[in-house]
């Protein structure tokens, strides 16, 4: 994928800390489904124009914690990272880093911030009624930020 956006990008520095923060985000929250088609480009040019004036990762979409499917609870990242696909930490991220040639204070300091955003906005969750009504969304929704709690702490750890 870096390889493909630093062929297309019109910005591939800030797409190659797009990618790797998709990445991390991903292995955060147990998204078991990033994979290829999960990830776009968007091409923007102006009517007759012959050449795109921008070509840019697509912001972010179907994006969920899969562990928390019925049957899923095991689930491991479809994109193997540094050979891994699960117990993940920091040092993996490193050599995604260094494999998408990502300069590592940049990645550091993406970790850096997606962890501190993710566990900012985690204490600020208010489930909606219909969520926090239901017993099994309800149960759900509190796997999710228990998964993302225990992935952050873990992260941080390995700093």
């Amino acid at each position: 994928m870096a390889r493909s956006l630093r062929g297309l990008s019109t910005d591939p520095t800030d797409n190659i800390s797009t990618l790797f923060a998709r990445a991390l985000f991903a292995w955060l929250i147990a998204d078991g489904d990033m994979h290829l088609k999960n990830v776009a480009v968007l091409k923007i040019a102006q009517p007759g124009a012959r050449d795109f004036e921008s070509v840019r990762m697509a912001p972010l979409y179907d994006s969920l914690t899969t562990r928390v499917f019925p049957g899923m609870t095991h689930d491991r990242m479809a994109l193997k990272l540094a050979g891994k696909d699960d117990r993940l930490d920091f040092k993996d991220f490193e050599t995604l880093a260094r494999t998408i040639e990502l300069p590592l204070a940049r990645a550091k300091t993406i970790v850096e911030e997606l962890t501190t955003a993710l566990e900012v906005a985690l204490h600020h969750v208010a489930l909606p009624d219909l969520v926090a009504n239901n017993p099994a969304a309800a149960s759900a929704a509190a796997s999710v930020m228990e998964i993302a709690s225990a992935r952050l702490v873990a992260m941080k750890a390995s700093l």
